[in-house]
């Protein structure tokens, strides 16, 4: 999981603090749709009611707060959880 992860990290990091666009159907879908879909990707299988299937709801975030803060990736849960070492996040 370490590649993705790190793909992931870099471009979450980008679409949170970059003045440049990041197309989040290019550049984040296909990374969240291997590894965060099965328990976030759709209405009827959302846990702690988090989907990250578009953009919009990964900015809405769900039962833990916002998944991604523009301009602030320290703030982003979402950035916390992919480079945490921590096997249960």
């Amino acid at each position: 999981m370490k590649f993705p992860a790190f793909a992931l990290a870099a471009t979450l990091s980008t679409l949170v603090t970059s003045a440049a666009p990041v197309d989040f159907e290019r550049e984040v879908r296909p990374i969240l749709a291997g590894k965060c879909y099965d328990c976030h990707g759709s209405e009827k299988k959302s846990k702690a009611d988090l989907r990250l299937d578009a953009a919009h709801l990964a900015l809405e975030g769900g039962e833990s707060g916002p998944a991604l803060v523009r301009g602030d990736s320290a703030a982003s849960l979402l950035y916390q959880r992919v480079i945490s070492n921590d096997p249960d996040e």
